[in-house]
């Protein structure tokens, strides 16, 4: 689509957003497909770009503008690029040590470096070759290629209820060790479909009280 067919759309998402109370939208995606395949919850679903990373900066900055004209702002996802998994991490540990590469991350830093980015949200996959023990969005490792990419903004995890989290980390693990790794800020969406692989996991009633309580 044409530049102005592409920001015509966006502006009128951004619009329905506001009629609806919303100043926060957790788009856009700038995840990539670098191979062949397509990633189950990403690219199979077409919430993705493309496998080029101009492309995927060009179009991700054009609604990143078209929100911003309308006051809203934005969350670039899922650092450091969620495209080239094959699995789904809402069903799952993901593991991408094979198939992921740097140049998955390069769209959060162009980015970032042009000021577009508002907040940027993690993805839960698991990466051996950069850290060996934590996935991404535990891993202090991992985060910290954004800030020493010139990233000063906000970073919030993905659900951690998703079932990538809940497989291998307590809640007292994952909620410590979001903040520890530099996530300025969690979400716990209390919700059973983000944890659909959990046997048995219903949502806690406590739980808002909780962060009430730890916040």
């Amino acid at each position: 689509m044409p530049d102005d067919e592409v920001m015509k759309v966006y502006q009128e998402m951004a619009e329905e957003l506001k009629t609806y109370g919303f100043n926060w939208d957790f788009a856009p995606s700038v995840d990539m497909n670098p191979h062949g395949y397509k990633c189950p919850i990403l690219g199979e679903l077409q919430r993705i770009y493309g496998d080029n990373v101009m492309t995927v900066v060009h179009y991700a900055g054009l609604m990143v503008e078209s929100f911003h004209s309308a006051g809203l702002l934005n969350c670039i996802k899922h650092f450091p690029g969620h495209g080239s998994a094959k699995k789904d991490s809402h069903q799952g540990f993901v593991d991408v040590t094979d198939v992921w590469s740097e140049e998955e991350m390069q769209p959060f830093f162009k980015l970032a470096r042009q000021g577009k980015v508002d907040a940027v949200m993690t993805a839960h996959i698991f990466n051996d070759k950069i850290d060996a023990r934590y996935p991404a969005t535990l891993s202090e490792v991992t985060l910290k290629k954004l800030r020493d990419n010139g990233y000063e903004g906000v970073i919030i995890s993905d659900d951690l209820h998703m079932s990538a989290i809940q497989e291998k980390f307590s809640f007292e693990e994952a909620v410590v060790g979001a903040f520890k790794a530099g996530n300025d800020m969690v979400i716990y969406s209390n919700n059973p479909m983000a944890a659909s692989t959990i046997e048995g996991f219903k949502p806690d009633p406590q739980l808002p009280e909780f962060f009430k309580i730890l916040f």
